[in-house]
């Protein structure tokens, strides 16, 4: 918790094919559960923390997707 500081996960290029099951880049659209549990060693650096992981066992979904959705609001519901 440092405000002003921000946390990046780096994935090295060569294995991203590996992390394609879980949707990383669709993780921030509506309806999806973002919260992630990320496993591996924390270091600082000049622009905040930096987490390295290699494989995707290293994350975790936090919880099941969201139950309300596009399919699941009622007929008529506004936004």
């Amino acid at each position: 918790g440092e405000s002003g500081r921000a946390l990046r996960v780096r994935i090295p290029a060569a294995r991203r094919p590996a992390f394609e099951p879980l949707e990383l880049a669709r993780r921030s659209k509506a309806f999806r559960q973002n919260y992630l549990w990320v496993r591996g060693k924390l270091e600082r650096d000049g622009r905040g923390y930096r987490l390295a992981c290699t494989e995707p066992s290293c994350f975790e979904v936090a919880g099941p997707e969201p139950a309300l959705g596009p399919a699941a609001e009622p007929a008529g519901a506004r936004r």
